[in-house]
């Protein structure tokens, strides 16, 4: 039966037929709906299913974790940990917080530099969460640590500020130069 089936299917041409409407016309081209025909063979329709089902396998597929990425290249880093899980950095953040609220108990609850501090400890918290989830690596001493190899696990903790950085400068050097230049003619 499955042969009479893919024999029955192989002999038949697929066809399919898109619209693309509402569209903005350019300066040339007409207000008609875009119309597209495609026919593919039994044997491409089966190519393509098997494509998909591929695509949709590694789709389907879990993302590496942080824990996962790190225990596969920790010969490189040694001495670091991810932050999510190292015992200085968690230690780092409770003592911070206890300082603020420390500080907190002085004012207040109502008072402007008792919401001041809710904030700030808000913010730490926050800080400190986004560190831990950011797949930053942590030293003995609780601190977040750049890797600068290359790896592109971590490009976005050099590259990219790095890249703003040279553009800022760029621009400063450009408006100065400009100031100079144009001073010099009016001199």
């Amino acid at each position: 039966d499955d042969d009479e089936t893919m024999n029955a299917v192989a002999q038949m041409n697929l066809t399919s037929k898109v619209t693309v409407a509402g569209l903005k016309p350019t300066a040339r081209a007409q207000r008609a709906a875009v119309k597209t025909e495609a026919r593919c063979s039994a044997a491409d329709a089966t190519r393509k299913a098997a494509s998909l089902a591929v695509a949709v396998a590694v789709a389907a597929a879990p993302l590496v974790a942080v824990e996962e990425a790190f225990a596969r290249d920790v010969a490189p880093y040694a001495g670091l940990t991810p932050c999510k899980s190292n015992k200085a950095f968690a230690k780092r953040q409770k003592t911070e917080i206890k300082a603020l609220e420390k500080r907190l108990k002085k004012y207040d609850a109502a008072s402007a530099p008792a919401l001041a501090l809710n904030a700030t400890i808000e913010k730490t918290n926050t800080r400190f969460a986004n560190y831990g989830e950011s797949g930053l690596l942590c030293g003995k001493d609780g601190l977040p640590h750049l890797i600068v190899d290359g790896n592109l696990e971590h490009l976005g903790e050099f590259a990219v500020p790095g890249l703003g950085f040279l553009y800022v400068a760029g621009w400063i050097g450009y408006a100065g130069r400009s100031y100079v230049m144009m001073n010099k003619e009016t001199a």
